[in-house]
């Protein structure tokens, strides 16, 4: 919800999305010894949130440059109107790609984020305890 498209250039979002993947890749073994897990926050978010410029940019980055980097993908809340999209949407992309997204339904949004990462790295509106940050790219 906190995403304004076109706030941030896509190009300086890339470059940061880089930046913490290449220094995730040094201290972790990112995409060695461990995939990262992406949450894509949805809860407040609405159409004017959304930004197709920035997926356009990201997307081609990850499967070209960063293959095996990220292991699942969780999108939440969705909704019908979501499920019907993604439905659509899907059938452009290749079927490992495909199988990583978890769509998760506001109503156990959280018994199934917690069963795949510990409470610490959630934010606490996805019922974690992380506090969402005020500051840096969003």
């Amino acid at each position: 919800a906190a995403h304004t498209p076109g706030r941030i250039d896509p190009e300086v979002y890339l470059r940061y999305v880089i930046k913490t993947v290449e220094q995730g890749r040094k201290d972790f073994g990112l995409g060695r010894s461990c995939q990262a897990a992406v949450v894509v926050d949805r809860i407040g978010s609405g159409l004017k949130n959304q930004d197709p410029a920035l997926l356009r940019v990201l997307l081609p980055a990850f499967t070209t440059h960063f293959p095996g980097i990220v292991g699942n993908i969780y999108i939440a809340p969705v909704n019908t109107v979501f499920y019907a999209i993604w439905s659509l949407v899907s059938l452009l992309l290749d079927s490992e790609t495909r199988d990583s997204v978890r769509l998760l339904k506001k109503e156990s949004k959280t018994d199934a984020l917690l069963m795949e990462m510990d409470a610490s790295s959630l934010p606490k509106n996805l019922g974690g305890t992380k506090l969402i940050p005020e500051a840096g790219i969003l």
